[in-house]
């Protein structure tokens, strides 16, 4: 079986779920000319972790098809229309207020109360996504500003480029220096600097096609984690992610080239959730299992399957899947293996 090395501790499950509250705070008015009282509703929805900066979707309905809507956010901002979507930057309470101007010209109002939590000072965060030929995707995901963002800065060897994610083609092996800028509005720049190494590895589509073809074959014979055999509760097919397989790709690329092994990059901080949402997928359910050893394909699934938290993860209820793979350029007898699993929304 060669060597095999597993994460040591569990992969991670993230499991984000959002909050429907029926935030219900209402007047209902009597229009001097109409018979019976017409009803306002207004409910959010946000992301559980309910911290800054927090974007909340409102919905406002009313018994009145014509009526107009208002919006007084409760941090000096404003909005129109029945279903606006506003992004508070700093952790408070607020009383967002609702007017409703109906037909006739009466007027509903209704308030709620909203808490919005801090998740820690303002910070600038980079995620690095590079690819297994070289080149490099950056992003400014899961930053934490005070205002809206004006100004997205890189600079990388020398030269400055401006967005909030960018993709720079193939680059020499070797090390660099990343800085990321961002300027708020109303607040001072935020700065990081990064240093890393990038390499060019041999993709390996081969690899990742027969590890995806034995992971869904588990699947289906229903492989038991806790019992080590098959016979469980089948379950279906993984679809193959063309996002999921740039996540997998830059994390095997990034630690083959940087010499670690882990779920949390020593790099940038970036975990499996982060990586996924720099690369554009938005998820109700992610994972990722890691290998590292001198592996072939069966080998690598059978180290995941003998593992508690990696057999949790191959056998859940997620939908997609994507693979990455390489070798230690310094050590081509070493190689490294990801699956990262997803739902997406």
């Amino acid at each position: 079986m060669g060597r095999l090395f597993l994460n040591q501790k569990d992969p991670l499950l993230i499991v984000p779920l959002r909050f429907f509250p029926a935030a219900l705070a209402l007047l209902s008015v009597v229009p001097a000319v109409a018979a019976s009282a017409r009803t306002l509703n207004l409910t959010y929805t946000y992301d559980s972790t309910r911290t800054a900066p927090l974007t909340v979707s409102f919905q406002a309905t009313s018994s009145d098809p014509a009526a107009r809507f208002e919006w007084d956010f409760g941090d000096g901002s404003r909005g129109q229309g029945a279903r606006p979507v506003h992004v508070y930057y700093r952790p408070g309470r607020y009383t967002v207020q609702l007017t409703a101007t109906l037909s006739g010209g009466s007027v509903q109002r209704g308030n709620l109360e909203l808490q919005v939590l801090s998740a820690g000072p303002p910070v600038a965060r980079a995620v690095l996504l590079p690819t297994l030929e070289g080149g490099l995707e950056v992003s400014s995901e899961g930053s934490r500003t005070e205002g809206p963002v004006t100004r997205t800065v890189w600079t990388l060897a020398g030269r400055s480029f401006e967005g909030p994610g960018l993709r720079f083609p193939p680059l020499n092996p070797g090390n660099y220096d990343l800085k990321l800028r961002l300027e708020a509005q109303g607040t001072a720049p935020l700065e990081r600097a990064l240093r890393f190494k990038l390499a060019r590895f041999t993709p390996r589509a081969d690899l990742e096609e027969s590890l995806h073809r034995l992971a869904n074959s588990a699947r289906a014979r229903g492989w038991r984690c806790d019992a080590q055999a098959f016979g469980g509760l089948s379950r279906p097919a993984l679809r193959r992610s063309a996002t999921l397989d740039r996540v997998a790709r830059a994390q095997a690329a990034m630690m083959a080239a940087n010499h670690f092994f882990a779920h949390t990059s020593p790099v940038d901080g970036s975990d499996v959730a982060a990586r996924a949402r720099a690369a554009g997928y938005r998820y109700r359910l992610i994972a990722e299992n890691l290998a590292m050893g001198t592996l072939t394909p069966e080998t690598a699934l059978l180290g995941w399957q003998r593992s508690p938290g990696h057999c949790r993860n191959l056998m859940s209820d997620v939908l997609e899947v994507g693979y990455g793979y390489a070798q230690d350029p310094a050590d081509p007898r070493v190689s490294y293996w990801v699956q990262v699993l997803g739902t997406p929304e």
